[in-house]
């Protein structure tokens, strides 16, 4: 009961908020850039890579990530990885009730052998997903943890016929079994009975803020 008390104050003081991805990732891929603040390069729709030759050069994906808080108060927002504008980059910021990040993008990188790698692996029915996570965390020490993640499966290459060691660009990302996709978590909250010391309030594990269907 003393716990339920506690976790019942914590879930009054945070904040309600939403982690959205556009599915409309951009397409087609990029190169890097070989400086810090240059923009990366986009490649040609039709553009092919061939092995070994091109195994080890990395392209990359972006996605385009909306934090909003509904509030009833502030926010303070870590992120797994670094969002960009294309003007400044950030790793965590605070919103208001009511205030929303918008217009930032998150790139998803890899070689070209990994993202082979990918496609042979959902050949045989795995799935590899690349995970962003959210993080809002609470002010207070005895308080908690809120993280979303938005999940990115899919490939962005397939192997050209009949040429051993040639790959491809997908000519249709949106219309192929192969192609790329995003996909929310659940928000799950993590209870504290003291942040600073680490101490988990007990008995309460990770669990979703989303109630499951049937159930109460």
């Amino acid at each position: 009961m003393v716990s339920e008390a506690v976790k019942t104050r914590i879930d009054a003081s945070m904040p309600q908020f939403r982690v959205l991805a556009d599915d409309d990732i951009e397409w087609p891929p990029l190169f890097p850039s070989s400086f810090a603040d240059a923009d990366p390069i986009s490649l040609p729709p039709d553009h092919e890579f061939i092995l070994p030759r091109d195994q080890n050069l990395r392209v990359l994906i972006r996605l385009d990530i909306s934090v909003i808080n509904d509030g009833p108060g502030a926010a303070h927002f870590r992120f797994s990885e670094t969002l960009t504008n294309g003007e400044e980059s950030i790793r965590e910021t605070v919103l208001g009730p009511g205030e929303s990040l918008s217009g930032y993008l998150y790139q998803v990188e890899r070689t070209v052998q990994e993202w082979i790698d990918i496609y042979n692996q959902r050949r045989r029915g795995n799935s590899i997903e690349h995970q962003f996570t959210v993080t809002s965390v609470s002010p207070m020490d005895t308080g908690a943890f809120d993280t979303a993640r938005i999940a990115c499966g899919g490939c962005i290459l397939e192997p050209v016929p009949s040429m051993d060691g040639h790959w491809r660009l997908l000519a249709d990302h949106k219309g192929s079994e192969d192609g790329l996709g995003t996909g929310a978590w659940p928000i799950e909250r993590k209870y504290f009975l003291s942040r600073s010391a680490n101490k988990v309030l007990p008995d309460i594990e990770w669990e979703s803020l989303v109630r499951e269907p049937g159930r109460p």
